[in-house]
């Protein structure tokens, strides 16, 4: 890293740390209203390991995503769920067979999944499965456990990246990929 991002660096470390404990309140806050906004999740799990190191960078993006998370689904839910089912059952009988067989038995372990492959933006998933008849208590669980490897490695790298340099970066990519066979591995054996 050179001595101008260094710079740069410790005086963004400096003005955020001008906001003293509520510092963190303020993140999370921006966090979570930006990704029911629709904005890129990213950006920010990196900035929460540049601004806040690793470990609260996480604890941070973690609390703001699951509010976010929250929040999204349940207004989903409460304002979107019965149209969009009535206009399901009027529509195509299948896909309310395929959303009940992959969001039924396994669904925290459905929503896992989805949130761990990169297909659909975080805050579309948020909203979209507020639509479905998924119970309440698997997307919390599937989210929460769905969103720790992106949480994880783009945090950690943000702080990697400043502290460690190219040895930071492989470190998160091994916990990537360890990660990743576990999920396969659980989902080989629950057969999702």
């Amino acid at each position: 890293m050179t001595s101008a991002m260094q710079e740069i660096l410790g005086q963004l470390q400096g003005w955020i740390a001008g906001f003293g404990l509520l510092a963190p309140l303020l993140f999370i806050v921006i966090f979570a209203v930006a990704m029911m906004l629709f904005m890129l999740s990213t950006p920010f799990f990196v900035m929460a390991g540049v601004l806040f190191g690793a470990m609260q960078g996480i604890a941070y993006v973690m609390i703001g995503g699951m509010i976010a998370a929250v929040a999204s689904f349940l207004i989903s839910r409460r304002y979107g769920a019965a149209r969009f089912e009535r206009f399901l059952k009027k529509h195509e009988t299948r896909l309310l067979a395929l959303e009940t067989r992959l969001l039924g038995r396994f669904g925290w372990l459905t929503i896992m999944i989805l949130r761990v492959l990169p297909l659909i933006p975080f805050p579309v998933m948020n909203y979209g499965l507020g639509l479905t008849r998924v119970r309440f208590n698997q997307y919390l669980v599937g989210t929460f456990f769905g969103i720790i490897p992106a949480v994880v490695v783009y945090t950690v790298f943000g702080g990697a990246v400043f502290s460690f340099g190219l040895l930071g970066m492989l470190g998160t990519v091994g916990a990537l990929v360890v990660f990743l066979f576990g999920i396969s591995y659980l989902a080989k054996r629950y057969d999702a």
